[in-house]
């Protein structure tokens, strides 16, 4: 039997109690998963424990108050409490904020979100997973998610600049590093130009050059940019049509990054597959995932998929 119930102003994101059933003749566990700011509860029943009114359940709040009382008296006999929180700062980089998100412990993982969105968004469905083994450092790049913006247009040199910057600021190296659409753009650039910073890449739904999206997507952006971009999606739009430069990425620079790179793609990507596969032959150490009848979310669409994929990749030495 399943009841479920919301709870405001709660902190914890997960708890799992396990109650001792052969001596007690019951056994409940508890979950629950934090969605908009409000905790979403679900219970799970053992039938023996509980009387139930034909063709009904307790009312919520009997059900509340008998889970307060076992939780105070009953013996437990093994509690698992897995608390997952996600902590944000900010920091001032080349004159600007920058904010960032770290959740979990173990090595770094650097997580670089796609390209008008968040790195708790677009990794919304990595977060967990990963943090089990990481220490997730997901930055929200200017103008972008929690980090505010500042005049004038979006470069990614600029924040590829701001990532590597705040690498250096929390003194790490070496770092991992996964990287969506935008994300992955800047994790081939901080390769290139910061090799010290990065001991394993991962992309997914990148492109080295404009032309590498699909004529579609292109003929829209092109309809749609404004000659002078003022909002944060005109700044993405004149991004998209006009980067990466050449002297930002190109198959030449692809050949000097030297460590592992994982190229993912789906099958129905905005990016062309045989863009993505230029990227993959130029790069010396890669491995290519296509992931079929999937387009360009692939972190959001295939998690089941890609997740242990990614984990096996990252956990090579």
């Amino acid at each position: 039997m399943q009841h479920f119930f919301e709870c405001n102003d709660i902190n914890i994101m997960e708890i799992s109690v396990y109650v001792n059933e052969a001596s007690q003749r019951c056994s409940f566990e508890l979950f629950s998963s934090q969605i908009g700011g409000v905790v979403h509860v679900m219970v799970n029943l053992r039938p023996r424990c509980w009387r139930t009114r034909r063709g009904g359940a307790l009312k919520h709040q009997a059900l509340l108050s008998c889970l307060m009382l076992w939780l105070a008296c009953v013996p437990v006999q093994s509690t698992h409490a897995v608390v997952r929180r996600t902590e944000w700062s900010g920091v001032t980089i080349h004159g600007h904020k920058i904010v960032y998100a770290v959740r979990g412990r173990g090595p770094t993982l650097l997580l670089l979100h796609g390209g008008g969105d968040s790195g708790e968004h677009s990794f919304e469905r990595q977060f967990d997973e990963f943090s089990e083994h990481h220490r997730i450092l997901a930055p929200d790049q200017v103008g972008q998610g929690r980090t505010p913006d500042v005049p004038g247009a979006l470069s990614y040199t600029a924040m590829m600049e701001d990532t590597a910057a705040l690498l250096q600021h929390l003194r790490l190296r070496r770092v991992d590093v996964v990287g969506f659409s935008d994300g992955g753009v800047l994790a081939l650039m901080l390769a290139v130009r910061h090799p010290e910073l990065v001991r394993r890449v991962v992309i997914s739904g990148v492109n080295i050059a404009p032309d590498g999206l699909n004529p579609e997507d292109l003929e829209e952006l092109r309809a749609s940019q404004t000659p002078n971009p003022k909002t944060i999606d005109e700044k993405l739009t004149q991004l998209w049509l006009t980067s990466p430069t050449p002297t930002e990425l190109s198959l030449a620079l692809l050949r000097q990054i030297l460590q592992p790179v994982l190229v993912i793609s789906g099958d129905r990507d905005d990016i062309t597959l045989e863009h993505t596969l230029k990227i993959f032959h130029a790069l010396p150490d890669a491995e290519l995932c296509v992931l079929p009848d999937t387009d360009h979310g692939t972190f959001s669409g295939r998690p089941g998929w890609l997740n242990p994929i990614i984990s096996a990749f990252l956990d090579r030495a």
